[in-house]
């Protein structure tokens, strides 16, 4: 199919060449669960994927965006201090 969405031949002197292709999922994306490594379970979501295809070159790129529907709770710079075994002794001697 590849071949024939490149070239398509009218007759031996005529020749149409094609273009890119490209795909877009729909805008509002599709619906979906990915499971994260070192997640406690699937997280709902949409997800947007864009193909583009270059004849010429071959090559193909595929573009893939997870929009989840809640936001992950921001995670604070001072977390990772705050679960150190330092801190805990400090915490505890106030």
């Amino acid at each position: 199919m590849m071949d024939w969405m490149s070239e398509m031949c009218i007759n031996e002197e005529t020749k149409i060449m094609g273009g890119d292709i490209k795909w877009n999922s729909p805008t509002e994306g599709i619906d979906c669960q990915i499971l994260k490594i070192g997640s406690k379970g699937w997280q709902k979501g949409k997800v947007q994927i864009e193909v583009n295809k270059n004849f010429k070159s071959g090559e193909t790129q595929t573009f893939i965006k997870f929009c989840p529907d809640e936001l992950p709770e921001k995670k604070s710079p001072l977390d990772d201090i705050r679960q150190s075994e330092e801190y805990k002794k400090l915490s505890n001697n106030n």
